[in-house]
C-alpha cells in the first residue's frame, strides 16, 4: 500500500498540515526537532511524494516531450541525444517517444503530452515526397 502524508503525520505524532508544509520547503516555522521527526517518519516509511499532486499548484512541469517518427534513424537519435543534453542542465526531463511514422500514435502521444503538462514538445518527423 501506497505510504501518504497521513501516515508520515501519524508516525512523526503532527498534523497533515505539518507534514505537507515541511515536505515543500513551507515549514519554517517549525522547530529543527519537528522537521526531524518528519524526515525520520519519511525515511523510516520510505514515502514517495505522488508527482501530479506534489506539482497541481505549479505552474512548470520541468517535462519537455520530444516526438518522433522514427528513432533509428541516426538523424533523430543524434538530435535527441543533443536535446536531451541541454535541456537536462536545465533541469528538465525529457520525454521520448516513437511514433513510427504511424499518425495515429502521434496524435495519442501529443494527447498523453498534454494529459502530463509538459511545457513544451519537440515533434520531428521524416518529410513527405
Amino acid at each position: 500500500m501506497k505510504v501518504t502524508i497521513k501516515d508520515i503525520a501519524r508516525e512523526a505524532d503532527v498534523s497533515i498540515t505539518t507534514v505537507s508544509l515541511i515536505i515543500n520547503q513551507k515549514g519554517q516555522r517549525f522547530s529543527t526537532d519537528t522537521h526531524a521527526k518528519v524526515n525520520e517518519a519519511i525515511v523510516k516509511l520510505n514515502y514517495q511524494p505522488h508527482y501530479f499532486a506534489k506539482n497541481l499548484n505549479k505552474t512548470k512541469s520541468k517535462t519537455i516531450g520530444f516526438i518522433v517518427s522514427e528513432i533509428t534513424n541516426p538523424f533523430f537519435a543524434e538530435l535527441a541525444k543533443v536535446i536531451e543534453d541541454i535541456l537536462v542542465e536545465q533541469g528538465y526531463l525529457v520525454l521520448l517517444c516513437n511514433s513510427s511514422s504511424d499518425l495515429a500514435r502521434e496524435e495519442r502521444y501529443v494527447d498523453e503530452m498534454l494529459y502530463r503538462f509538459v511545457d513544451g514538445v519537440f515533434f520531428s518527423r521524416n518529410s513527405i515526397g
